[in-house]
């Protein structure tokens, strides 16, 4: 046989075996990628089945807290005591070093809400820290009427304290009904 035959027959066979080889080679790079992609959507679908579930579970959990939330929460205005937003407004006083007079005022705001008028004397920044820790408080209080005044007698202004007095009104929640009412 001639160097070109043999040749020839070599090519023949070695064209069809590297063709071959390159796409066993492509079809495992494939099956990887692919292997690969499979598994994070395994890894997916076992995170949101764990999802689905906690959702279901803290969904019971509220259906059954519901009642008893419903139960506590719907004379939330008829609860909440006077005298516990007067023993939080003279506490708060009590932190900054201040004396405050308290009262419900009565008669209430157009809004509903119940109000209540309040007074006190101390260093301005004192009445000013007071205030904006009032308003930011749990009670979420808000104020109708906010004053801060100089004394006009000479021996008070010399002590340095000043004068501040107002109202303020805590909102009331709406009840259940209303606010399912509101949803429809």
């Amino acid at each position: 046989m001639s160097l070109r035959r043999t040749a020839f027959f070599a090519a023949l066979a070695a064209v069809p075996a590297l063709c071959w080889l390159g796409s066993i080679q492509g079809s495992i790079e494939r099956r990887g990628s692919a292997r690969t992609r499979l598994e994070s959507i395994d890894a997916v679908r076992s995170r949101q089945q764990r999802n689905v579930a906690e959702r279901d579970r803290l969904a019971a959990a509220w259906a059954d807290f519901r009642a008893f939330a419903d139960d506590k929460l719907g004379d939330l205005d008829y609860a909440l005591n006077p005298l516990l937003v007067q023993s939080h407004v003279v506490d708060l006083g009590a932190e900054h070093g201040i004396e405050v007079d308290i009262h419900q005022k009565e008669g209430g705001s157009a809004a509903g809400a119940r109000s209540w008028i309040f007074s006190g004397r101390a260093r301005y920044r004192q009445a000013v820290s007071f205030l904006q820790d009032l308003e930011n408080s749990a009670l979420r209080a808000r104020f109708d009427r906010v004053e801060i005044n100089l004394p006009l007698d000479p021996a008070e202004r010399a002590s340095g304290l000043v004068r501040f007095s107002g109202v303020l009104r805590v909102p009331e929640l709406p009840t259940t009904e209303a606010a399912a009412g509101g949803d429809e």
